[in-house]
């Protein structure tokens, strides 16, 4: 099993703060189902993002009942988590997970903005670890890790990059827990559903009213769900998300033009390049051209 950590620090200026921002990846490819041993010489609190497959977590606490749950595929988590030990199960594949560490002094920067924060703060005490309900990932806070994974920034130019991701990772995760809060996770869970059915199947055609039938809802709750969740429409994000995917292909494989257009579900290649040049001001060969340079 090959499993890395990469740790990104950086400072971040606020109020009289020394202590640096801190974010992790932690990442790595399991062969089998294996149990992970992780160790903490501190107590953290922050947000856990997984960007790949579910893990089974276990927690012990000072009240000596343990704490278990699942780290959901695409969503995250506000956690705290005392120092010591900890236990997460992985199945095999591809695992992926993003961590957001909040120090104190950006803490107190964030106190009083985000409610949903201010109550989880209550809860806290250095007897148990504390875990919110699970959120979706959204696609523009997914843009923004990447943005922080691929850097290829110099030094002064990935601790400003590192600084503004963030703050635009945590605050858009924390504004949209309170977008959601009272929401039922059913209700959430079904949005998600037709979010990821979406981004699997860019290929194919794809209505409101298919995908709405798809997780059991009317189309126009689907619609209402999207805006909520994502803050776009339904079109929006497919669009968004086919022009992403074609951005890769451009960039990572030998495909034509026309197959591109097909592989990200268009079958007219003028509407692809219309619709890519629309998006991104350019051209869809240009991008091919400059990586080639």
């Amino acid at each position: 099993m090959n499993f890395d950590v990469t740790t990104y620090r950086f400072p971040l200026g606020y109020l009289e703060e020394t202590a640096p921002g801190i974010m992790y990846h932690c990442h790595g490819f399991c062969e089998k189902a294996i149990k992970l041993p992780v160790v903490l010489d501190q107590n953290f609190l922050g947000l856990v993002l997984n960007l790949k497959n579910n893990f089974h977590y276990r927690l012990d606490d000072a009240s000596g009942a343990p704490m278990q749950g699942i780290l959901f595929k695409l969503q995250y988590n506000l956690v705290y988590i005392r120092r010591g030990g900890c236990e997460l199960t992985a199945k095999k594949g591809k695992h992926s997970i993003f961590c957001i560490e909040f120090t104190p002094p950006y803490i107190e920067v964030l106190k009083g903005q985000f409610q949903v924060l201010d109550e989880f703060l209550t809860k806290i005490d250095d007897a148990r670890a504390v875990i919110s309900r699970s959120y979706p990932i959204t696609a523009q806070t997914l843009f923004e890790i990447q943005r922080v994974l691929a850097n290829r920034f110099n030094d002064e130019g990935t601790k400003i990059l590192l600084k503004s991701k963030y703050v635009i990772i945590s605050m858009d995760c924390l504004k949209q827990m309170g977008y959601l809060e009272g929401v039922p996770h059913e209700y959430i869970e079904k949005i998600h559903q037709a979010y990821d059915y979406m981004v699997k199947n860019l290929q194919f055609r794809c209505t409101v009213s298919f995908l709405a039938n798809k997780v059991n809802m009317s189309a126009r709750q689907l619609e209402n769900g999207f805006k909520t969740i994502y803050g776009k429409t339904v079109y929006k994000v497919l669009t968004d998300e086919r022009m992403n995917k074609a951005i890769t292909l451009l960039r990572d494989s030998g495909l034509t033009i026309n197959e591109i257009a097909q592989r990200v579900g268009y079958k007219n290649a003028d509407t692809f390049y219309n619709t890519f040049k629309r998006n991104f001001g350019y051209p869809p060969m240009r991008l091919r051209k400059n990586e080639n340079d």
